[in-house]
């Protein structure tokens, strides 16, 4: 057993993920922008933030705590937990979308975690009444390069066509099939991740279990700017024309 219940968690970021996380949480800490991140409690500490926050977060916190971070932000963040050698922290590809702050987290049904606090994190997960899986790295590895597709393809899509994720993925499914396959290549030669065929149904079937979610392209270096970074491949160019962000 993970020991939830007698486990102190350290939440960072008051936002909608983190203040889903804090209402089910038994024993817990919300810190919210601002307040002090030296001498957080001994436990895990679940970074809810904005990737582009997460530097300055991270050089916040003591470096003998790095390893009870646990990661949940979308996009690439490989190169950044390289970078500051957290590779082998936790991590977690939510497939979650709420709303707005209060609102019940709608479940995709495909949550994983790899890392140190991972079986503490299904159980966090689950007193949520969302479901979540332990993986180990090769596996999350890959599921988080099909997760990284899917913001980076439905970003695009819902923008350019003015809709939510499950309307695109009804009505534009031609595009989602050629952009997630260009896509999909750029991300095998650039990183090394192999994905397996069936990757635009499995994107359509995650949209379709959350389909009032509206993506956009955000956090551009994180997600459509590293792969514009490393290909300016012909269809993702043609999309970012459209919405002139190429």
């Amino acid at each position: 057993m993970s020991g939830l219940k007698e486990t102190h968690i350290t939440i960072v970021g008051a936002g909608r993920v983190g203040q889903n996380f804090a209402k089910s949480a038994p024993h817990h800490s919300l810190i919210r922008r601002g307040d002090s991140l030296s001498d957080l409690p001994k436990g895990p500490i679940v970074l809810c933030t904005r990737n582009d926050d997460l530097e300055g977060i991270v050089d916040s916190i003591q470096k003998e705590r790095h390893c009870d971070l646990i990661f949940v932000q979308n996009g690439m963040i490989e190169h950044f937990l390289g970078s500051r050698d957290l590779l082998d922290t936790t991590q977690a590809l939510l497939y979650i979308a709420i709303g707005k702050i209060g609102d019940q987290a709608v479940d995709g049904e495909k949550t994983v975690v790899v890392g140190k606090w991972s079986e503490l994190f299904c159980d966090l997960m689950s007193v949520c009444g969302l479901k979540c899986q332990s993986v180990d790295r090769k596996n999350y590895r890959v599921q988080m390069a099909e997760k990284f597709l899917w913001i980076a393809s439905f970003g695009v899509l819902c923008d350019v066509h003015g809709k939510s994720v499950g309307d695109v993925a009804q009505e534009h499914r031609s595009d989602v099939d050629a952009l997630s396959e260009e896509l999909r290549g750029v991300v095998a030669r650039n990183a090394g991740i192999q994905i397996p065929t069936g990757l635009c149904q499995r994107l359509c079937l995650y949209s379709e279990s959350i389909p009032n979610y509206r993506a956009s392209v955000k956090e551009w270096s994180w997600r459509n700017g590293w792969l514009w970074e490393r290909e300016q491949s012909p269809l993702h160019a043609s999309f970012l024309n459209i919405l002139g962000r190429a």
